[in-house]
């Protein structure tokens, strides 16, 4: 239910834009449910960083029908994200981390780098969720079941200090990884429409999400380290680390009043 603050949220153009109907669906464990979609996100908490990463292991982490985007001679990018969802529809808050790897179907565009910048106007881009920790059971199972995301329930906690907004992801005790960004930056109004590939059943999905916020932004040739990610003993922080340093950031994001939608997926392969 919402509360008299978020109400108006509603009516605003983002939500307009996108009206919703019921869908049930069987979550395992978790048994059947229905969801209104689009999900509306009301109000969260985001903050994101990409840095530098190396072309062929990234290739290696993906799917059949994608490559990563080229940013560099030999050089991809790797994305961390944590969302404390405060406010959605239907729904408890929640907190939830993504790895990403922006990347390109085989067939779409070979331009370099600018896709980053252009999301819209390049269809074949978007990005690939390699590894997606949640603290809810039930958003754990509405991942797996319905989009094939790989989500996994663990600790996503953030906590504020120095000017700095840090998200600390932990499963089974072990540290996956803990990001750093500055919650302060360039003010950039973002209203934007995005791509998040995922595989359910070995076929390969796509799934549209819309952002809407004033976020911070961070990024700097000449001081790359404005943002820093920490990985971890974890199996997944193992397998991340085989990309290489990340200690060269491409750009930081945070936003303490993110409004968005997810669609339902669709099938691309």
């Amino acid at each position: 239910m919402l509360t008299e603050n978020y109400a108006v949220r509603e009516n605003e153009s983002l939500f307009k834009g996108y009206p919703r109907q019921p869908h049930p669906f069987m979550l395992g464990k978790q048994g059947e449910h229905e969801f209104l979609f689009p999900t509306y996100f009301y109000k969260s908490r985001l903050m994101s960083a990409g840095f530098l990463c190396d072309f062929d292991v990234a290739k290696k982490m993906l799917p059949p029908g994608l490559r990563p985007l080229k940013v560099l001679p030999g050089k991809a990018v790797v994305g961390f994200t944590c969302y404390q969802h405060v406010q959605i529809a239907e729904m408890e808050p929640y907190n939830e981390a993504v790895i990403s790897i922006p990347s390109v179907r085989q067939n779409g565009t070979k331009i370099p780098f600018l896709p980053l910048l252009m999301e819209e106007k390049f269809r074949s881009f978007g990005h690939y969720v390699y590894h997606m920790p949640v603290n809810s059971q039930l958003n754990q199972a509405r991942g797996e079941y319905i989009w094939g995301l790989p989500k996994v329930v663990a600790e996503v906690n953030f906590l504020s200090e120095n000017g700095m907004s840090i998200c600390e992801v932990k499963q089974h005790e072990q540290l996956v990884f803990r990001l750093r960004v500055p919650m302060q930056g360039k003010a950039t109004k973002f209203d934007r429409a995005m791509q998040v590939f995922s595989v359910l059943d070995e076929k390969l999905l796509s799934t549209e999400s819309r952002v809407n916020a004033l976020m911070q932004i961070n990024k700097s040739p000449f001081k790359p380290d404005f943002a820093q990610v920490e990985l971890g003993d974890h199996m997944v922080a193992q397998r991340i680390a085989e990309l290489g340093e990340l200690t060269r950031c491409m750009e930081s994001r945070y936003t303490d009043d993110l409004r968005s939608i997810l669609s339902l997926p669709n099938t691309l392969v």
